[in-house]
C-alpha cells in the first residue's frame, strides 16, 4: 500500500510498523490486490472516519554517485568535491527515508567511486561546460549523481541541477549531510517526473520535497507526484 504520511515523520514503513506492533496490538493493516486509489471508511456507533489509500507496485532504482576528478595544476588527479565515496551509503538510507514510505520506491547503491576526467575543468563549473563532457561511463545505473565541487549551473548558482539533455544530476558541494541530501532528493524528483515536467509547485509550501529548504523540516510528496 502506498500512502502520503504527514511529516516530520521520516522513518521507513517497516520501521514504523515495528514500532507500532511493539507498543500496541491494535494495528490495522490493509493489503491491496489491485493498483489504484481507494477509500477506507470505518464506522463505530455514530462515529465515522475515512482515509484515502492507494496501491502501487514497489520499484527499486539503482543509483550511482560519481566523484569527479580533474587534472590539477601539478598535472595530477584532484578531487573536486569535499565528499568521499563512503558517504554514499548514508545518502541512500536518507533517500529511502524520504521516498519509500510515500511512493513505494527504494534506492539501491549501484556504485560510488571517483570519476576521472582527463582535463582541467574550471573551478566554477557551468552547465555549458558540463554538457560537452558527455560522460557515458555510468555502469548501468538509472540514477547518476555527480559531485563536481563548485557548480554554478546556468549561471544562477543553483544548489544542484537535473540536466535533461544528459539525464545527469549534478550537485554543488554542501557542508552537511542534511543539506546535500535535500538537494539530491529534490533533483531526483525532477528526474523521476521528467516526462511530465514536474517542476516547483506550491512555492510557499516549504515542507514539500520540490520546494523544501531542509528535508528534516518536511519532504512531502504530493499525491499527484507519488502516483506518477
Amino acid at each position: 500500500m502506498g500512502f502520503t504520511p504527514g511529516f516530520p515523520y521520516m522513518g521507513k514503513l517497516d520501521d514504523a510498523l515495528a514500532r507500532a506492533t511493539s507498543t500496541s496490538t491494535r494495528l490495522l493493516l490493509v493489503e491491496g490486490k489491485r493498483r489504484g486509489l481507494g477509500r477506507l471508511t470505518v464506522k463505530s456507533g455514530g462515529s465515522e472516519a475515512s482515509m484515502q489509500v492507494w496501491v502501487r507496485d514497489s520499484r527499486s532504482i539503482q543509483t550511482s554517485f560519481h566523484f569527479v576528478q580533474d587534472i590539477g595544476p601539478d598535472g595530477k588527479a584532484r578531487q573536486r568535491s569535499i565528499w568521499q565515496a563512503a558517504a554514499a551509503s548514508q545518502w541512500i538510507a536518507r533517500l529511502n527515508d524520504i521516498y519509500t514510505p510515500q511512493t513505494n520506491i527504494s534506492f539501491k547503491l549501484h556504485a560510488a567511486a571517483p570519476l576521472p576526467v582527463p582535463q582541467t575543468l574550471p573551478d566554477r563549473l557551468a552547465l555549458d561546460q558540463w554538457i560537452p563532457l558527455a560522460i557515458k561511463a555510468r555502469g548501468g545505473a538509472a540514477v547518476n549523481v555527480f559531485l563536481v565541487g563548485n557548480w554554478i549551473g546556468d549561471g544562477n548558482d543553483p544548489l544542484g541541477s537535473f540536466i535533461k539533455a544528459t539525464k545527469d544530476i549534478v550537485v554543488d558541494d554542501h557542508k552537511t549531510h542534511d543539506d546535500i541530501i535535500t538537494t539530491i532528493a529534490h533533483e531526483i524528483g525532477h528526474l523521476l517526473g521528467a516526462s511530465v515536467n514536474f517542476g516547483h509547485p506550491d512555492p510557499t509550501e516549504k515542507g514539500f520535497l520540490m520546494t523544501t529548504l531542509n528535508w528534516r523540516r518536511g519532504a512531502h510528496i504530493p499525491q499527484a507526484y507519488a502516483q506518477h
